[in-house]
């Protein structure tokens, strides 16, 4: 069993709280990912459960053990690196074996028949002769994950290893990833601040943010109902909106002139909408009417910012909307996907 438990993990560099009190369970061969903005406390967890980094509270467990006193070599683990951490002066079978030799995993044939195992796993198994100064960014990271693939560990740490790759090598890297984790049924844990990374990859997402966890759950699940306004905000692209709502009546709310239905209690919310669950609305029907200001098309669909009384509105319609700055546009929200939001606690609240 790889399954890991983090149990009330407090850290503090100074008088700064990197971790406030953080408990979380990656399940058995699970792929979880831990997202937020830098500075949020993703990548301290991740050292703190790599052994790099001391708790100064709480309990780290890998299988039935607890592991936050014994050394990183302890672990059974492997870590993946942002900046690759290679060596230069090894060739890429050097590199990739240095891990087995290190724990003097078995016989000489054993180590190069694993060598070419996580070789082939990663598409490299014809650049293992090469030092890894005359490789490319992208066939360097592939060495730093075969590397860790080979010993086998129970779990798989990865602090943001794509993120020095480009655009489009980063794409391939990570539908490769995605399958190449699922073959090997290995327990991971990945650092990001990108969602788009964590939405392809994850099993789990862990949403953190100030030193806390704010949401933990599926992909979806966050996306369609994200627990806090910030999880709203952070998940998608461009981001949730946010209108201010004022109750008319238990259970309707009024934004401007449109009214519609709602949780039965409060006198102030936050409608959360995405911008691709609003769509146009006919003459006649209720609406939110804006001003269009920037229109960006963006291939399979455009992207519309209107002005709705005195706030910003974004709307994800078709490409072929006939939309120009200055129209004016009538949207009506899609029932099934209003979120709605305490603006003092900033949690979702239930309709």
């Amino acid at each position: 069993m790889a399954r890991i438990l983090v149990e009330d993990i407090k850290k503090t560099f100074g008088k700064f709280v990197a971790l406030k009190s953080v408990t979380m369970e990656v399940a058995d061969g699970e792929f979880t990912v831990l997202l937020g903005p830098s500075g949020c406390g993703k990548t301290t967890l991740l050292r703190i459960i790599a052994g790099l980094e001391t708790a100064d509270r709480g309990e780290v467990r890998i299988g039935e053990r607890r592991v936050d006193h014994l050394p990183p070599r302890s672990r059974n683990i492997a870590m993946v690196f942002q900046n690759y951490a290679v060596f230069p002066h090894m060739t890429v079978f050097e590199n990739i074996t240095f891990g087995l030799r290190m724990q003097k995993r078995g016989s000489e044939e054993e180590i190069r028949r694993t060598a070419r195992w996580a070789a082939e796993l990663v598409h490299i198994e014809s650049q293992l002769d090469k030092y890894t100064g005359q490789l490319s960014g992208g066939q360097r990271q592939r060495v730093a994950v075969a590397r860790a693939l080979a010993v086998r560990p129970q779990v798989l740490l990865m602090d943001e290893p794509l993120s020095n790759l480009d655009a489009l090598l980063r794409l391939e890297m990570r539908a490769e990833l995605k399958t190449i984790l699922r073959e090997c049924a290995t327990t991971t844990i990945y650092v990001t601040h990108d969602q788009v990374e964590a939405m392809s990859l994850a099993d789990r997402i862990a949403i953190m943010h100030g030193g806390e966890i704010e949401q933990y759950d599926t992909p979806l699940e966050i996306y369609r109902n994200p627990a806090t306004l910030f999880c709203g905000g952070f998940i998608g692209s461009p981001p949730m909106n946010f209108l201010e709502a004022e109750a008319v009546a238990p259970g309707r709310w009024r934004i401007g002139d449109f009214e519609l239905a709602g949780p039965a209690e409060g006198a102030r919310l936050l409608l959360g909408i995405r911008p691709e669950d609003l769509e146009p609305a006919g003459e006649g029907e209720p609406a939110l009417v804006g001003t269009v200001q920037v229109v960006e098309p963006l291939g399979s669909h455009l992207l519309a910012t209107l002005r709705l009384d005195g706030r910003l509105l974004r709307f994800a319609g078709d490409a072929d909307l006939p939309l120009r700055p200055g129209d004016t546009l009538r949207l009506r929200p899609r029932a099934d996907r209003l979120r709605w939001f305490d603006p003092e606690s900033e949690r979702a609240v239930r309709s």
